[in-house]
């Protein structure tokens, strides 16, 4: 079975640890993690501690956000019909809602288009128009998608429609770099080569929180409903734009980590029948709920809808206030998530079983890969990550759509800008997008690997880049872990993308009993003593015949299976690892969640 090779890297940032937390009531250690994260400035640490809702950014900051609004305020005084066209996925749907819920309570009439994700693809698109015009629709107000949507705007300016644009994707640029835009009434990016916005890595459905912020406080403003009313518009929409922005992978860094921190809190008691009875259906503990349960299950069972079926189902059930009603959706959902997972799983084993027999595949820093035939191209994205991860570099997963051309999704590691690579050989595309981190490709079947050919030929990742790295915060011996570190270091969540989980280590741990554990026997319980003498048990989840395999491979067959019997071994291992309480059946003790081991040479 193959294994990535590794170098751990201890962070080196400088700082007087024990001052800074002197100075703000904190312990050097998590002094330490936060200047690992770049943030040293005091005021920076209060509002990453200790910030509210309070501490986001103006919405009046966005560029177009009060043009934009000015024309859905007319719309919806004068009766005008407004088509929102949404994307398929959690963060154009939850966009949508916000919206759409918005605009209905402020007497206006709203009604949410969303595009086929296989027959049509991303973004607004000529048949949305059509169906505008036919409908009489006077609005159209796109929500995470539209910053490229030249021709189904231009469509809609000659049929006289009025266009608002809120997205958050990258613009498009000519051949001599000019920001290229569509020739909509109004555009709401973050992106904007002139938007004063100070942070614009936030999502589509932040932007149309930070819309309808304005939106209400307008209509509050002229007197047109009370400023309570706005507030009260407001509030419960908030957790929405949180929700996505971790679906959607933003870094939560800056404002994002303050909305989803706040967003949670509103989730855990949250008025929406849908999405409680979707916790309720995927067993979460509410007290519990993280952004891993967002990221890892509530949004795959909607984001399920929009890859396998249709994104209707999602927004139908955030719309659902029967309870009924709400768990048939639910369960559907959890049920078309289950069927992805397992057609994802099945291409991946495919893929990761050819490269494992055949080494010579990773002599590429880019992987271009031909899918197992039948696998749906909405995965592709999903298995193109999985290969990332494991072998760690750039990868292309292609599917075949129809004879003879093939879609490909593209992601891409620190170092390599995929969309910069790809945008040198533009003759053999049928259509490209995307952006430094990923991207999608239409292509003929017989262009392939001359594209694989090229792009490795001018990849400028060197082999240390490709070399997978686990950044080590703290070398800390277990016996220096406590309760009340491990309390202290909670304050750092919600964790995710930009903000990740703390992770300490320490060498020379035996291995003196395991026991593989779960329903699916995806866990793997070890009990660890370190060099000192001090035992904790260690958590692994994922599969445990990589350990098995590493174990027998370093230290032999007879000594895997000591271990398995809790006997006397002498495996001898490096774990880095996420401390963590285990307070199973009301019994609160120390526990580490294993991230990486390897052998100590």
């Amino acid at each position: 079975m193959y294994r990535p090779t590794e170098k751990w890297v201890v962070a080196a940032k400088k700082a007087d640890f024990v001052g800074l937390g002197k100075e703000l009531g904190i312990s050097p250690y998590l002094a330490r993690l936060l200047v690992n994260r770049g943030i040293s400035d005091p005021e920076a640490i209060r509002r990453y501690l200790k910030g509210s809702a309070d501490d986001l950014n103006s919405p009046y900051l966005l560029k177009g956000i009060q043009e934009g609004c000015g024309i859905i305020r007319d719309a919806v005084l004068s009766g005008v019909k407004i088509m929102i066209c949404a994307d398929y996925d959690v963060d154009g749907v939850f966009s949508a809602y916000i919206l759409k819920r918005t605009i209905l309570a402020l007497g206006g009439y709203a009604y949410v288009n969303i595009p086929d994700r296989v027959a049509e693809g991303y973004g607004m698109n000529e048949r949305m128009v059509e169906e505008a015009v036919t409908g009489g629709y006077g609005v159209i107000l796109t929500c995470d998608n539209g910053i490229a949507s030249f021709d189904a705007v231009k469509k809609a300016k000659r049929y006289g429609l009025k266009v608002v644009i809120t997205d958050h994707h990258e613009t498009i640029k000519d051949a001599e770099g000019r920001e290229l835009l569509p020739e909509a009434d109004a555009i709401i990016d973050p992106k904007q080569e002139s938007c004063p916005y100070p942070f614009n890595g936030i999502c589509g459905a932040f932007v149309a929180y930070k819309f309808i912020q304005v939106l209400t406080a307008a209509f509050s403003e002229k007197g047109d409903i009370s400023l309570k009313k706005a507030e009260e518009l407001i509030e419960p929409l908030l957790m929405y734009a949180a929700f996505a922005t971790v679906t959607d992978v933003m870094e939560l860094t800056d404002e994002n980590r303050l909305l989803v921190k706040e967003g949670l809190k509103r989730l855990k008691d949250t008025d929406n029948t849908g999405l409680s009875v979707l916790m309720d259906v995927c067993g979460i503990n509410r007290e519990r709920l993280s952004a891993f349960h967002i990221g890892f299950i509530l949004g795959p069972c909607l984001n399920a809808a929009g890859r396998l079926y249709n994104a209707y189902h999602a927004l139908q059930l955030l719309e659902c206030g029967d309870h009924g009603e709400a768990v048939k959706i639910a369960e559907g959902l959890k049920q078309m998530n289950e069927q992805r997972k397992a057609l994802t799983e099945d291409a991946v084993k495919t893929v990761f079983e050819r490269i494992d027999d055949d080494p010579g595949i990773l002599s590429d820093k880019i992987l271009v890969i031909i899918l197992p035939p039948g696998t749906h191209e909405s995965l592709a994205g999903i298995i193109a990550g999985r290969i990332k991860e494991r072998y760690s570099r750039p990868v292309i997963a292609f599917c075949e759509v129809e004879k003879g051309v093939f879609k490909g999704s593209g992601r891409s590691v620190d170092g390599y800008d995929m969309f910069a690579g790809l945008s040198s050989y533009g003759d053999l595309y049928i259509k490209m997008g995307g952006h430094a981190k990923a991207c999608g490709i239409t292509m003929k079947r017989e262009y392939v690997e001359e594209l694989s050919l090229k792009l490795n030929k001018d990849c400028p990742l060197e082999e240390e880049q490709l070399v997978k790295k686990v950044l080590i915060d703290i070398p800390m011996p277990i016996q220096y872990l406590s309760v009340g570190l491990i309390e202290e270091i909670s304050s750092m969540e919600p964790f995710g993308n930009g903000n990740p989980r703390p992770i300490f280590a320490e060498n020379h741990f035996n291995i003196k009993s395991a026991k593989v554990m779960g329903r699916n026997n995806n866990v793997l319980k070890l009990r660890l003593k370190n060099k000192d003498g001090y035992e904790t048990d260690g958590i692994m989840y994922g599969d445990p015949k990589e350990m098995d395999n590493f174990l027998e491979e370093n230290f032999g067959k007879e000594e895997l299976s000591k271990i398995y019997e809790g006997r006397e071994n002498s495996s001898d291992i490096a774990i880095a690892y996420f401390p963590e309480i285990n307070d199973y059946n009301g019994s609160a003790s120390i526990q580490i969640q294993i991230r990486n081991y390897c052998r100590i040479s």
